[in-house]
């Protein structure tokens, strides 16, 4: 028995058990969040990168040709000119996912996201011991892998774990090139952080950040100047490409997809003055928690003292610029704004260990004590919350799952299906149906215009400008009429036309529509237990004289809260 204790004594001693214990901590986490998966996306942004992905990956463009007025066009896709159609978002995400798409199926691209997360973890694991001993290292591990909105957004089919991962990797490659003088690290680091912009552009400021410490570094005699080539090098060789490509795409290598829609986001004081509060206390509720001020004290420490002035200057110039961006953002501060500064939560959390360790001493039993503790803490305060969080994802993605199922089971490839935007953002990334958004029969204020004083907030349901020519005149049975008839002409004679809707729905449009075409039921689809909750997306008001959302978001409409819905063929 001594001898056994004596062993579980001498563990945490050996280096090997640190790199074990992460390992497996990575492990469960990727376990964890896979219980609330299922192969689906439920949101709007993850559609305008999964479309694009699609696109590139079946026939090199990153722009959308429109084929019929009846076509869906997601939310974040504008109309350029020629019918070229472009994303407000950047192409490094959709690069990524097409990559894997092209090789696999486009299923797979569900994955890329909760792999990107896990290897996030292992360079975050990585990223602490430059700062700390393995056992804080270790628990600034499980602090991350405890963050509820870190949990949400491995399955939420954004990009912004892609710009975390990016991030701890870039600072890993930029610190192992600090400590071995090593001009190919600084480079590839350099490389990292200039492929951040071209998946998100606002986090270009990331590699603005970098760029300044390395020739603040070189100006003070601490790199080289081949060092100081290197690392500017590796940021500009993607950040020339992604210029190539707005200038080839929108005309200024200056321009990108947010210039496109009517009112783009701006930057302004009174936006920061009416935001600010609400990232903030988003940052303590939903972000970073306790590691938000923790965080901020271990920054300001970390650049007061010679040894780690320019790692801490570094983290500085990431942090505090990216948070005042996006708190001065036009948008008004909602549920989800956490989402832009998820990529700073690692470094608040590197910043807080940090402090810890310092404050502790030397002390191993100190050391351990207090990890634990914050371990405990965190762990009651974020596990919980990840649950709640992932649950809703996974009950939403599961409808949208059930769904694809059985139209893949009972239509074609080239058959033309008419549902509601919710499902459309799924079935697009396929590409194996001409999908049509039954909500154009049934015109509100959102869809065929905007009403005024919201412009702002609401974008239009109906994207295709062709398609505000054709029907913005037409109503009742004659718009009905018309978007059937354009329906079945998309079709062509090879191809037949269905709508998945609610069965009152369904029923509504055949007495409109006869005696010309005819509805047949085809396969009744139950839909998961769990779809009990009608998702709102209401956010705070905005700003005077700029309400924000007051309505149900039809972008997130699923028929939650129903049974089954009904998959019918319309004949003629």
């Amino acid at each position: 028995m001594d001898k056994i204790r004596d062993v579980f004594r001498e563990l945490p001693s050996r280096p090997g058990f640190y790199f074990l214990a992460a390992g497996l901590i990575i492990l469960f986490h990727f376990l964890f969040v896979m219980k609330y998966y299922s192969p689906a996306i439920s949101g709007p942004d993850a559609q305008g990168y999964y479309t694009q992905a699609r696109l590139v990956a079946t026939n090199g463009k990153v722009f959308l040709e429109p084929q019929s007025v009846v076509q869906y066009i997601g939310p974040h896709w504008h109309y350029y000119d020629i019918n070229r159609y472009y994303t407000t978002f950047a192409p490094g995400f959709p690069l990524i996912l097409a990559g894997v798409s092209s090789i696999t199926a486009p299923e797979t691209m569900y994955l890329v996201n909760p792999v990107l997360a896990s290897l996030s973890l292992a360079g975050f694991f990585f990223l602490c011991l430059f700062f700390t001993s393995r056992l804080w290292a270790l628990a600034g591990l499980l602090f991350l892998a405890a963050m509820p909105f870190f949990n949400e957004h491995v399955l939420f089919g954004d990009a912004h774990i892609c710009v975390a991962f990016f991030l701890v990797w870039g600072l890993n490659f930029l610190f192992w090139g600090s400590k071995r003088n090593s001009a190919m690290l600084f480079f590839t680091g350099g490389l990292f952080f200039g492929f951040i912009p071209a998946v998100r552009y606002g986090e270009a400021l990331y590699a603005i950040a970098l760029g300044i410490v390395v020739f603040i570094m070189f100006s003070r005699g601490n790199v080289s100047r081949k060092i100081l080539i290197a690392a500017l090098a590796g940021i500009l060789i993607p950040v020339v490409i992604l210029a190539i490509h707005n200038q080839i795409s929108f005309g200024a290598f200056w321009r990108t997809g947010y210039s496109i829609p009517v009112k783009s986001p701006f930057l302004s004081l009174s936006d920061f003055v009416h935001n600010a509060g609400g990232f903030v206390s988003m940052l303590l509720a939903a972000g970073a928690g306790l590691f938000f001020p923790i965080g901020i004290v271990g920054l300001i420490l970390m650049i007061s003292e010679r040894s780690s002035v320019y790692k801490g200057l570094l983290l500085v110039l990431i942090v505090v610029p990216s948070t005042l961006m996006y708190m001065s953002l036009s948008w008004p501060a909602d549920g989800q704004s956490m989402r832009f500064l998820l990529p700073s939560i690692p470094l608040y959390i590197v910043a807080s260990v940090w402090l810890m360790q310092k404050l502790a001493g030397g002390r191993k039993s100190v050391n351990v004590t207090i990890a634990v503790l914050f371990v405990i803490l965190t762990w009651v305060w974020g596990i919980p919350s990840s649950v709640q969080r992932m649950s809703q994802s996974l009950s939403l993605n599961k409808i949208l799952a059930s769904i694809t199922e059985n139209i893949e089971m009972n239509t074609q490839a080239g058959d033309v299906l008419i549902t509601k935007e919710g499902i459309s953002q799924n079935l697009d990334l396929y590409g194996k149906w001409k999908l049509a958004d039954i909500n154009l029969m049934y015109p509100d204020p959102l869809t065929l215009k905007i009403p005024s004083g919201l412009s702002d907030y609401f974008p239009q349901r109906t994207r295709n400008a062709d398609t505000r020519r054709r029907y913005s005149f037409l109503s009742g049975e004659a718009l009905k009429m018309n978007f059937i008839a354009d329906a079945f002409k998309w079709a062509g004679k090879d191809n037949r036309v269905f709508i998945l809707a609610d069965r009152f729905e369904i029923a509504q449009l055949q007495v409109s529509i006869k005696p010309l075409y005819n509805v047949i039921y085809m396969q009744r689809i139950p839909l998961p237990k769990e779809n009990a909750v009608y998702r709102h997306n209401p956010g705070p008001p905005g700003p005077p004289g700029r309400p924000g959302p007051t309505r149900n978001d039809w972008i997130f409409d699923f028929y939650t809260g129903k049974d089954n819905i009904w998959l019918a063929e319309l004949v003629r």
